[in-house]
């Protein structure tokens, strides 16, 4: 396999004003990815953890205070806009927001193709039947408008509209998080069965594991601005190796009714990402802290086909 989309040494800075003076808040401290062709890997973290800008990075909507990202081996800020859109689209959190309420879903569902100029009207409205119908989204509603249809129909219509354009990678933020629980799983099997049929490398945004499990290859945890654990994804959820990775597992209600999760005691609240810890950014939290933790950041060490940053790594007692 080969990489279809690279991260390395990224950052990303933004200056914002804090108490009446200004301050610089490192959203990214260092991200290295590699997204292999036709894999689906997750990033997941607690929110404010740098997930969403991490994926503006890889969108190309922002770029890197520092560092190099690249899209099918080439820097991602050298490609003109449309035909980095052939490579890559999106497919939002919000359903509700995403689509335009002055649009027929047919309308929207074609616009890649219409902003490219491909084909004739006649020709973006028979494809855009086509994609409607093969993410199950019935015939009639193609001149129906946002308004008039249900969330994980306005979801149907993103996935649609991203991938009319035959892309190579798509980018999902939260895909389901703004849906009903019924219909997020309908959501979820779509992305999993249009990754199958259109052979498409996913990069998922997440913070529900259950959904990470069922879709994703390889997970990759952050924390504040940083990737502490990676891995592919039975052998992280089995074996993880960070403290951090190990409490949001624990997060996860057991599957045996009655039973109770046991848990690391890392606190509710992570620290200000204007003052960031020194050494490991997790010490604060983790109940294995010592002082090699505060003097330095522990570097990557390889295990299981991924790596982890920690001087503690688990297995340790949990109580």
């Amino acid at each position: 396999m080969s990489a279809i989309l690279e991260v390395a040494g990224a950052t990303r800075d933004y200056e914002i004003r804090a108490g009446g003076q200004s301050a610089t808040l490192r959203a990214l401290r260092g991200i290295d990815l590699a997204v292999e062709a036709g894999e689906v890997l997750a990033i997941v973290g607690e929110s404010g953890c740098g997930k969403t800008t991490l994926s503006r990075l890889c969108l190309g909507i922002e770029q890197p205070t520092r560092g190099r990202v690249a899209l099918a081996g080439q820097p991602i800020d050298g490609y003109h806009r449309l035909d980095r859109a052939r490579l890559v689209q999106p497919i939002f959190q919000d359903p509700y927001s995403s689509l335009n309420p002055r649009q027929s879903l047919g309308s929207i569902v074609a616009a890649p193709l219409t902003v490219r100029g491909d084909g004739t009207r006649a020709s973006r409205r028979t494809r855009a039947a086509e994609m409607m119908a093969a993410v199950g989204l019935p015939p009639h509603l193609i001149d129906a408008y946002p308004a008039q249809v249900s969330g994980g129909q306005r979801q149907r219509v993103a996935i649609a509209r991203a991938l009319i354009g035959e892309p190579r990678l798509l980018v999902c933020d939260e895909p389901t998080s703004a849906l009903d629980v019924s219909v997020q799983s309908q959501i979820i099997n779509l992305i999993g069965r249009m990754r199958r049929q259109f052979d498409l490398t996913v990069l998922l945004i997440s913070h529900n594991l259950a959904v990470v499990h069922h879709l994703a290859d390889r997970v990759a945890v952050m924390y504040l601005g940083l990737i502490v654990e990676s891995g592919p994804t039975e052998a992280l959820y089995a074996r993880p190796r960070h403290p951090y990775t190990r409490a949001l597992l624990d997060a996860i209600l057991p599957p045996i009714p009655g039973a109770r999760p046991r848990r690391i005691d890392i606190g509710t609240e992570p620290p200000n990402p204007l003052e960031p810890p020194s050494g490991c950014p997790f010490r604060l939290r983790c109940p294995q802290a010592s002082e090699i933790c505060a003097a330095a950041m522990p570097v990557a060490t390889e295990t299981d086909g991924g790596f982890y940053h920690c001087h503690h790594p688990l297995p340790f007692p949990v109580a």
